[in-house]
């Protein structure tokens, strides 16, 4: 790789201030400290400030730090011992004094801070997270100089105490812990219990699968849990290994639970998960077969290691091309529009952290006052302070300047970029963001690539729970009914409902924090004249917006107001000095100029108000008093996943709520499990049985499937459940009863039988001599009765050959994998019930008997009637319907008994976009080309998801007569119907009367951006290419600020297709920048000719790169032959403002100091005298590269 030298006057002193560790503490890419302590140094600072419990000396108090370190060297005292120590802290510039409990440790670690640094923050084990928070907190207070060097008094107590610590690893400090044994037996028992389930047919080929996954995943946490607790137990917790993973200086609870607890379950070379776990850890040693079992995973690992890196740096090639000559040029662009944010966008980061350091494009009214009051001005800079409004007040949304709908000509304004996360100000003109943002989007990608094998290829299942969607108390639970085995299933339909609560809670008197059931937290410091009032008594009932507590400061005597600032009231008291009253953050003054004031009057006050209607309850404990406010209504509190995306819980087989009534539960925990069947339950107990309904087995399955029109052209397949008796009325009875008549208990339906219940006579089935002297009824006398139509259930035949779907029946194992829906019957219900329609079939078919329906009165059965050949025939079969009739008695069903699971996907392998299904792990092999395939806008290889054209409502779903090919119609607003055929490959995941917007989804599958294009707006489909790209990045625990995603598809999105050029200069399907076309389009306007009209284009990044305006770019890139040819035959010029195109002829580049405009006269000569003083000072003070 190159070596750059700077070589001139200004070059070294750029360097020198631009690129020296020291001014480089923030990341560009996600604005977080990017020289957080690692390894050695955060085992030093941990071992430093951990405490041992039997070392305590706290009998003892010292006068300051200095003689408690006194103590310490002379070998009085423990590193880690408690001691007490009483601490001067400057506080708004005064001391403040305290006696707190703190380690020798802990005060040596203090010594680096400054003096004003709150000693709370430190007198605490550190860890390699809350280092990292501190150096941010530290930049954010002290700026760089002084971060840089407690940076490096941190770095050297790191190595000095990482020394002294001696920290090893030892064979004995893995801890193999004594319950495993009885964990794992615990396992296998329900393993057998979850086979034999699958064995009775009760659960299905995939419930088994994703079952014993979630059990063998579960029991490895809980082997790892009691591990680590021991570990932790182990020396006071100063066992190495403990203390290593702990830290963060190295390893992680993943890894430990491998050398100590147990392996768990790995990817086969396919991704799918194995079901049988490697039970050993590395301190046993594992078998020959777990040890096969195990490489699989490592090999994996390897390889990507190898073959991604060099996609990652390709990548970053590409995003540096199309983003180079993105540089901010001026201050302001003038735009009126801006992106809207929501707090309730799904997985996404708080409001608050989303739109810091942007600028507010739109008034933002206060959501806490009824009247429009506006709480932030268009074109307010949001800081720190602004954010923390914004969640104080819990601003629902705000509309932000960006990078997408910034109107600049050249490059982009500084206030639709806002602020450069490197240095935590807004960003410079000349700053080179493009650059920044393609180096902050590829760079991770080689970590992330790397980042595979960490685990060793152990597997993990993907969040399959229900999650709050907001804190609060369970006040029902769908009705649950346990089967005989002990499983447990959510009979009828129903949410999992809950009253909300907030929270606020009085801590030792010392501060007030808010906890809102959506989120929210608030915490208000009290201090010495600060009053707290409950404006409510415990038990009463509050409505929305009435105040629940207030904090007032009261006036300490009759005083008159003699000014109100925001932050300070200063009042005058009779023959004394003017007071200053500080306003603390979050208060309120509630007087004004002028204004007398009596002793004891509220100055300044802050009120927490009901945010919904409902009951107070106070609860007092020791150092805390509670209030709560519960909710009166309850509602859905149908959970979110780990994403934050809703799932609605309505009757799932096997959702088992984690959750009892009354149960409290906070935001986004666990509340039940999310498995992906949906069941028919009984609603009746009853006689059970079907109708046109071709049977196949398959495994341990019955499959029920509507025979295709081809085969059957009679009704459709259908499930009776009835509750009553049967008669079989033979040729010596008489039938006293007409069909579809009313008849009471003891009722003589015959002459030899009375009704054994109340309900209604139905005829089933008559079997008639051919000469119609001899009939045989078959009658139900029926209580209750419940008839489903079964969905008509897709099938086609893997050959090429025949284009005639096969019945079912004739289908082998494999072909089974193309069924894409289907019902799955519990058999052990259904093997009598199959056995009788069988035997009876077999045996009307050798008495040759003639099928003829008649019409039915009622529409609970479909009525048949026989015709049979001889009297003979009639006796036999009279003999076996009596027989018949008992059996059936035994396929009964009770109410809320599972009988069907419909069930997608139906043995189906994985699928691109279901790899929960399939129990597939997911690594950054699916990430980086994710992240490609959206920056490449690639059409989807398989069949894209349907979208839907215009907003509306599902008006109704169907089959084509003529195709058989499922269909979707959608009327729209003003009632015109829109048809879309659905693919046979996808599934439809709307239901009837759902209503819809236009680019939402109808089926599964990829989206196809394109497609997208054609029916959203413009920035609704700009927002999704980022969330989607953020989505890879997070789920590796990669962090990187929007913007850049931004910057990114900014420039995807510059050209448009011209449709009609007019009278402009260009022609037809050119590819224009539309800043450019929008130019030339007012031109020709003013001459008052016709202007060009266009479409919109996504370009994927290479193009993007290749269509740049800059020619000599674009050679440099790819395709250099036919780039230089289409410049020379169109005579195109090259305007050379790009940072490339600039570094290729040899000229400064537009960015920084070689900008045009500080080169230009009096602001060159400024530069240039500037930079020569700071040199000058420079060689002074001898400036060295600060040691980090």
């Amino acid at each position: 790789m190159a070596v750059h030298v700077p070589l001139s006057s200004e070059a070294i002193v750029e360097c020198k201030l631009l690129m020296m560790a020291d001014r480089n503490i923030l990341s560009p890419a996600s604005g977080k400290p990017i020289i957080t302590p690692t390894q050695d140094i955060v085992l030093g600072i941990y071992y430093l400030t951990k405490e041992r419990e039997s070392a305590s000396q706290l009998s003892k108090l010292f006068a300051d730090a200095d003689e408690c370190l006194y103590a310490y060297e002379t070998g009085k005292l423990n590193l880690h011992g408690k001691v007490r120590v009483r601490i001067d802290e400057r506080i708004n510039g005064t001391i403040k004094r305290s006696i707190v409990e703190t380690t020798p440790g802990r005060l040596i670690f203090r010594s680096a801070f400054p003096d004003d640094f709150e000693f709370s923050k430190t007198n605490k084990t550190i860890t390699k997270a809350l280092l990292g928070k501190l150096i941010d907190e530290l930049f954010r207070r002290y700026g760089e100089s002084t971060t840089a060097s407690i940076a490096n008094a941190i770095k050297n107590f790191g190595f000095t105490y990482s020394t002294k610590a001696g920290i090893s690893i030892g064979i004995d400090d893995m801890k193999v812990p004594a319950a495993k044994e009885q964990l794992l037996a615990r396992a296998k028992e329900d393993v057998d219990k979850i086979n034999s389930q699958y064995e009775r047919g009760v659960i299905t080929e995939q419930e088994r699968y994703t079952s014993i996954i979630n059990l063998w995943t579960n029991k490895t946490d809980e082997v790892a849990k009691v591990m680590f607790d021991e570990i932790e137990a182990d020396r006071e917790g100063f066992n190495p290994i403990y203390i290593m993973a702990d830290s963060g200086a190295r390893g992680s609870k993943a890894q430990i639970k491998q050398l100590a607890g147990m392996r768990g379950l790995m990817a086969d070379p396919f991704g799918k998960i194995r079901e049988t776990p490697i039970q050993s850890n590395f301190r046993e040693g594992m078998s020959v077969i777990e040890f096969f079992q195990s490489t699989t995973g490592s090999r994996k690992g390897l390889t990507d290691t190898a073959l991604k890196t060099a996609n990652a740096g390709y990548l970053t090639r590409r995003l540096v091309d199309v983003s180079q000559d993105v540089v901010i040029n001026e201050l302001d662009c003038g735009t009126k529009e801006g992106l809207l944010f929501k707090s309730s966008d799904e997985g996404a980061d708080p409001l608050s952290q989303r739109t810091l350091g942007r600028f507010v494009a739109e008034d933002v009214e206060d959501p806490r006052s009824s009247s429009s009051g506006i709480i932030l001005k268009a074109g307010t800079y949001i800081d720190n302070e602004v954010a923390d409004l914004i969640k104080e007040t819990g601003i629902e949304e705000i509309k932000i300047r960006s990078v997408l709908t910034c109107q600049s000509l050249k490059g982009i304004c500084q206030k639709c970029y806002g602020r450069d996360l490197a240095t935590g100000r807004v960003a410079e003109i000349g700053e080179a963001v493009g650059v920044i943002a393609a180096q902050s989007i590829g760079e991770p990608g080689t970590q992330l690539t790397l980042r595979t094998f960490h685990v060793g290829g152990t597997a993990s299942a993907d969040d399959t729970y229900l999650r709050a969607r907001f804190s609060g108390v369970i006040s029902s639970l769908p009705p649950l009914k346990k089967q005989s085995d002990g499983t447990i299933y959510v009979i009828e339909e129903g949410f999992i409902k809950g009253h909300r609560i907030d929270r606020i809670e009085i801590i030792q008197k010392n501060s007030v924090r808010y906890s809102s059931s959506r989120g929210i937290i608030q915490e208000q410091p009290l201090k010495a004249n600060q009053k707290v009032e409950i404006s409510v008594k415990n038990g009463t009932n509050v409505k929305a917006e009435e105040e629940i507590l207030r904090i007032d400061i009261i006036a300490p005597e009759d005083c008159k107001v003699r000014s109100v600032k925001k932050d300070s009231i200063i009042i005058s008291t009779s023959g004394k000095k003017d007071k200053r009253i500080e306003v603390p953050a979050g208060l309120r003054p509630l007087v004004s100029e002028g204004e007398k004031i009596s002793k004891g009057d509220p100055l300044v006050r802050r009120s927490f108000n009901a945010s919904f209607a409902g009951t107070v309850k106070i609860e007092k404990r020791e150092g805390l008093e509670s209030i709560k406010l519960i909710s009166l209504v309850d509602e859905n509190i149908s959970a979110t996943s780990e994403q934050g995306k809703l799932i609605e819980t309505p009757s799932i087989i096997g959702m088992e709520p984690s959750v009892l009534v009354r149960a409290e539960v906070g935001i986004k925990e666990i509340i039940g499990l999310n498995p992906s069947f949906r069941p028919i339950i009984s609603k009746l107990s009853g006689r059970i049985e079907f109708e046109n309904a071709a049977l196949q087995k398959e495994g341990n399955d019955h499959i029920i499937i509507k025979p295709s029109q081809q085969e059957v052209t009679s009704g459709t397949a259908l499930m009776m459940i009835w509750k009553g008796s049967e008669y079989v009325i033979g040729t010596n009875d008489e039938l006293l009863v007409e069909d579809g008549q009313q008849v009471e208990i003891g009722t003589k339906i015959s002459k030899n039988f009375e009704s054994s219940n109340s309900g209604t006579l139905h005829i089933v089935r008559e079997y008639i001599s051919k000469d119609g002297k001899q009939k045989v009824l078959i009658v139900r006398v029926v209580e209750q009765g419940d008839r489903q139509m079964l969905a008509y259930l897709n099938y086609t035949k893997p050959s090429a050959s025949t284009t005639r779907s096969k019945s079912l029946s004739k289908v082998k194992k494999q072909n089974i994998k193309l069924v894409s829906k289907c019902h799955v019957v519990r058999h052990d219900l259904f093997r009598e019930y199959e056995k009788n329609v069988v035997f009876l079939n077999k045996k009307l078919e050798e008495l040759r008997g003639v099928r003829k329906e008649f019409n039915a009165k009622t529409n609970l059965f479909v009525k048949e009637q026989y015709i049979l050949p001889t009297q003979k025939t009639i006796s036999e079969i009279t003999e076996i319907e009596q027989k018949l009739s008992k059996q059936r008695e035994a396929v009964t069903v009770e109410k809320g008994d599972l009988i069907i699971k419909y069930f997608s996907d139906f043995l189906q392998g994985a699928r691109e976009n279901s790899s929960e299904k399939a129990g597939m792990t997911k690594d950054i092999t699916g990430g980086l080309p994710r992240v490609e395939e959206l920056f490449e806008i690639r059409k989807p290889k398989s069949t894209p998801a349907c979208i839907t054209p215009v907003d509306g409502k599902i008006h109704s779903i169907d089959k084509d007569k003529e195709g058989g090919k499922d269909y979707c119609v959608i009327k729209g607003i003003d009632n015109s119907e829109y048809k879309i055929d659905i693919p046979p490959d996808r599934h439809i995941t709307v239901r009837l009367q759902d209503e819809v917007k236009a680019g939402d989804l109808l089926t599964d599958g990829p989206v196809d951006v394109h497609e997208l294009l054609k029916v959203k707006a413009e920035t609704e489909v700009q927002q999704y290419i980022v969330s989607e790209v953020q989505d890879v990045y997070r789920m590796q625990g990669v962090e990187i600020n929007d913007k850049h995603i931004e910057v990114i598809v900014r420039q995807m999105m510059r050209k448009v297709r011209i449709d009609d050029p007019g009278d402009t200069e260009f022609l037809t399907d050119d590819l224009v920048d539309r800043l450019r076309l929008s130019e030339e389009n007012s031109r020709v306007t003013n001459l008052g000719k016709n202007p060009a009209t266009y479409s919109l284009v996504l370009l994927g990044i290479t193009k993007a790169a290749k269509h740049s305006d800059s020619f000599i770019s674009a050679a440099s890139f790819q395709e250099t032959t036919w780039a230089l040819t289409q410049a020379a035959v169109l005579g195109k010029r090259d305007e050379l403002r790009g940072l490339k195109e600039a570094v290729i002829i040899g000229h400064l580049i537009p960015a920084g100091t070689g900008l045009k405009k500080y080169r230009e006269g009096a602001n060159y000569e400024k530069v240039v005298t500037e930079s020569k003083i700071i040199e000058q000072d420079i060689t002074k003070k001898e400036l060295v590269p600060t040691e980090l």
